[in-house]
């Protein structure tokens, strides 16, 4: 009996180390694993729809516009003209209808209202001291009547005007450039007093008023043959050009006026037509 328990004995202990041998000391019971991180970089296109909305509108049919009246136009005004006399008007009105019958020596360029452009003058130039402008006048040109355009007919105009003045005209413009500062009408040569005043004017010094005649005559001269009008200022005058673009710097017939009982170029009777309303 003994010796089978030992026998039993030896046989557990050598089946417990080849346990032993079999497993070694400290491994882990099970195995470890490894990560592995990998980046991945994905790229979006973002595509975007955009819907646009396009009105088409149909051309219309043409419109055809009968006048109940064809023989008479209506014209939408602020006012009638108060006169038709380019020296003595002063008002827009009469300025539409007198720009569309006469012409001035120059007119202004379009698009530049500091610049001119020839008309019935087809140059001019100025002193150096800006005191005189000479004119060369447009030949061939006729009025409507068929009077053929001269020189006088432009001094004339000029002459008249600034004679005929009086405070409803826009001649104060002319009368200073050709008679200084602070000479807004012809009768401020004789007296200022007389400003607007025709009867007094009429019955002032007779060699007065030949006197002031003469030196509107001397300001502005004809040379009929070599075809220019000189306009000599009392000071330079830069507004000039503009102002002689203007409706009052419109040219007439002479002859014509002088039919119809405008002033008849004679300095003794100059004063009759002053102030004329």
């Amino acid at each position: 009996m003994l010796y089978k328990r030992w026998a039993v004995l030896a046989a557990v202990l050598v089946i417990a180390s080849m346990v032993l041998t079999a497993c070694p000391s400290g491994a882990p019971s099970t195995p470890e694993k490894e990560i592995v991180k990998e980046t991945v970089v994905v790229t979006k296109e973002v595509v975007k729809e955009v819907v646009k909305e396009v009105v088409v509108t149909p051309t219309p049919a043409p419109v055809t516009f009968n006048s109940p009246d064809p023989k008479t136009m209506v014209v939408a005004t602020i006012g009638d003209p108060e006169t038709l006399d380019p020296a003595l008007n002063y008002e827009t009105a009469g300025a539409n209808i007198i720009q569309n019958v006469y012409e001035t020596l120059i007119y202004y360029k379009k698009g530049d209202a500091t610049s001119f452009v020839p008309q019935l003058a087809t140059d001019w130039k100025v002193s150096d001291d800006g005191k005189t402008y000479t004119f060369t006048i447009r030949k061939g040109v006729k009025f409507h009547n068929g009077d053929e355009l001269t020189p006088e007919d432009v001094a004339y105009s000029f002459q008249r005007g600034l004679l005929q003045g009086g405070p409803d005209s826009p001649q104060w413009l002319l009368t200073e450039p050709f008679f200084g500062v602070g000479t807004y009408d012809i009768a401020d040569l004789i007296d200022p007093d007389l400003e607007g005043d025709p009867e007094g004017l009429q019955a002032a010094d007779p060699e007065k008023l030949q006197s002031v005649c003469q030196q509107v005559k001397d300001a502005i001269v004809a040379d009929n043959e070599n075809w220019t009008v000189t306009f000599h200022l009392a000071q330079p005058w830069g507004p000039f050009l503009a102002t002689i673009a203007q409706g009052w710097g419109s040219v007439m017939d002479k002859d014509w006026v002088i039919k119809n009982g405008g002033w008849d170029g004679d300095c003794a009777t100059w004063a009759k037509y002053y102030g004329v309303t």
